[in-house]
């Protein structure tokens, strides 16, 4: 450029068009020349007097503010210092110039004046405020795109074309339960070796390559979750969500598990119909042949046929109890013939190598209960244990009695205080790991494959003994063995059961006429026949249109009527309300082989009947109810 301070019209008309403030220093600094985007910004802000600067000393004017809060004017000095010295080829800073009304970017730039010699320099302060501005809304909005990824709450994450991961956002990380930092940039097969040949993989490479999305909608994965997966493809790659939906297929599980249960109670209600009638004439017909029979080896014939359907009608009731949550009666249960009858059916269907050990106090209080309930408990407690034993071990029923007092902490709340005894079934197995022991008891929770098990096992069993008012308890350790605690309300030894050797006399009867009503004719005949024998008339209808027909005829003579619930043409209820339409107070027995309960609940809110027999009837039942109904009222 020459001498600076003779520069020719072209070269300060070339000055002044740009658009940059420029200043022309000597090899000291002193401003010897200005461009007019100088003086402007120069006037526009009252700086620098009327010469705009000129003859001041640049280098001196930035070295004095030294002090400068930012440190921008040192750092101006020393670029400015080091170009004039030769020091450095050029030297450039963005600093800020903000004013209370504005703000502005600049970027200095100072350059040597001579490319030969140090002989000053060019200072340049070209306006950069647009582009700061645009680059600090663009790190906002990049800032706002990432909190909004980061907020949303599905998982998902980004892929590039080489399979690399270039994105995971928290969910997604929490789900692979790995930082992202041991993700990103990394290639997913190197991460998830696994994954190779699993058919989602397939999908993944699917949309890839044909530029298509994919639902997979319920997969499952290797570690026993269920995922809803969304793939879209990119010029970039691949997003992927994936919400985990396992909590959803296990309630759609349990929904048709229980429509299933459902339909078995359904179907369970009509079987046990059925057969409480078949078995009904059994156990009636048992009593008639015993009476007058002296052979003992025919009495012990018609035993086993009574013990035989006796059972029989306590493993239907086992069966509505599963399905329908039937209660059963609460009655005294001898706990030692409990425990050795589990005993007997264990090793009768066990292997060999499991062994059983019976241990009980000799004092052993009977509990309060219903008999078939408490055996469908211990047997499935046994069924676990032996499913925990594959190779064999020991199992341990045993039972002692405990008295629960209020300062019994460990039980408060759920005993009340008073005699208990305590049963325990406790294996050698594989025991119960930590991290599910304390769902066990959560209805179709189960450990075991499709196909062998419901999950339903022990929170059944739990259902049951706290019906009882009793609680179940397990302690268990991987490895070491598992133990089942029962606590069940007992009867100590002076309110134990009377002895059954004790033979109670039959109540009989004195001639009153009885109408039984049933559509099963085997039924009809075994009752008439055994009501006959103590001391009753009996007049006989198959349903209940034949009935009312017989109890207008004589319904001055009928003492009581004994009807079946269940039956075709007319059944009970309307039977009764007829029945009560002709003679209101007449004394009513409904009879049915569906559960007590159910039955006897829709018969007393309906038409007012107080008594009901469960089928199949004993003759013991059977002549007490008729006494009840006739003389206790």
């Amino acid at each position: 450029m020459g001498d600076p301070s003779r520069m020719t019209g072209i070269q300060t008309a070339i000055l002044d068009a740009l658009s940059a403030h420029i200043a022309l220093v000597d090899r000291d600094g002193i401003i010897i020349a200005v461009n007019a985007t100088w003086r402007q910004f120069a006037e526009a802000n009252a700086l620098q007097g009327s010469q705009f600067g000129l003859g001041q000393n640049y280098l001196a004017i930035c070295e004095a503010a030294r002090d400068d809060a930012t440190g921008d004017a040192l750092a101006m000095a020393t670029g400015l210092r080091g170009v004039l010295e030769g020091r450095l080829r050029s030297f450039s800073f963005e600093y800020p110039c903000h004013s209370p009304t504005q703000q502005r970017w600049f970027l200095l730039s100072i350059t040597p004046l001579s490319a030969d010699q140090p002989s000053g320099a060019v200072i340049a302060h070209t306006d950069i405020t647009q582009r700061k501005l645009a680059e600090a809304k663009q790190q906002r909005d990049a800032e706002r795109f990432i909190t909004t990824l980061e907020s949303i709450t599905d998982a998902f994450f980004t892929l590039d074309r080489e399979w690399r991961f270039t994105y995971v956002n928290p969910p997604a990380e929490a789900s692979f339960k790995r930082p992202r930092t041991e993700l990103l940039g990394k290639n997913i097969w190197e991460v998830f070796p696994e994954s190779r040949g699993r058919p989602f993989m397939a999908e993944y490479e699917r949309a890839m390559r044909d530029n298509v999305a994919t639902h997979i909608e319920d997969y499952s994965t290797v570690l026993g979750a269920w995922l809803d997966l969304r793939i879209y493809p990119s010029a970039q790659g691949l997003t992927v969500y994936f919400r985990d939906v396992s909590e959803r297929h296990k309630l759609e599980q349990q929904v048709l598990r229980a429509q299933r249960m459902e339909s078995i109670g359904t179907l369970a209600g009509g079987i046990a119909h059925d057969l409480n009638n078949v078995l009904s004439p059994i156990v009636l017909a048992i009593n008639l042949l015993a009476k007058n029979e002296i052979d003992t080896r025919r009495l012990g014939i018609l035993a086993i046929i009574e013990s035989s359907a006796k059972r029989g009608s306590d493993m239907v009731r086992q069966v509505l109890s599963f399905a329908r949550g039937i209660e059963g009666q609460r009655l005294p249960v001898p706990t030692a013939q409990l425990l050795h009858d589990i005993g007997r059916i264990v090793n009768d269907t066990f292997l060999k190598n499991i062994q059983v050990h019976i241990v009980i106090a000799d004092d052993i209080w009977a509990v309060i209960g219903d008999a078939t309930q408490l055996h469908q408990v211990l047997l499935n407690l046994c069924v676990n244990a032996r499913d925990a034993m594959p190779d064999g071990g020991s199992l341990t029923l045993s039972a002692d009695n405990l008295l629960v007092t209020g300062q019994d902490t460990d039980l408060h709340g759920e005993l009340k205080p008073g005699p208990h005894v305590v049963i325990r079934v406790a294996d050698t197995g594989s025991g119960i790991p930590p991290a599910i022991i304390e769902r066990i008891f959560e209805p179709f929770f189960t450990t075991k494959e499709v196909g062998k098990g419901t999950g339903l096992g022990l929170s059944t069993s739990l259902a049951v003994v706290k019906s009882h008012g009793g609680c179940l308890r397990v302690e268990s350790q991987p490895a070491h063995g598992t133990v089942f605690t029962l606590h069940l309300p007992a009867l100590t030894a002076a309110g134990s059961t009377p002895d059954p050797t004790t033979e109670i006399p039959l109540p009989q009867g004195h001639g009153e006429l009885v109408l039984v009503v049933d559509d099963e004719a085997p039924i009809r005949l075994i009752a008439q026949q055994l009501l006959e024998a103590n001391g009753y008339r009996v007049i006989l209808a198959s349903d209940g249109r034949e009935a009312l027909e017989l109890f207008a005829e004589r319904q001055d003579e009928i003492a009581l009527v004994l009807t079946d619930m269940v039956m075709p043409l007319m059944d009970g209820d309307a039977t009764i309300r007829a029945l009560q339409a002709l003679r209101p107070g007449v004394r009513i027995i409904a009879a049915s082989g569906l559960p007590a309960n159910q039955i006897l609940s829709t018969a007393a809110s309906t038409c007012g009947v107080k008594h009901f027999l469960s089928k199949p009837y004993t003759v013991e039942a059977l002549l007490t109810s008729i006494h009840e109904v006739l003389y206790d009222r």
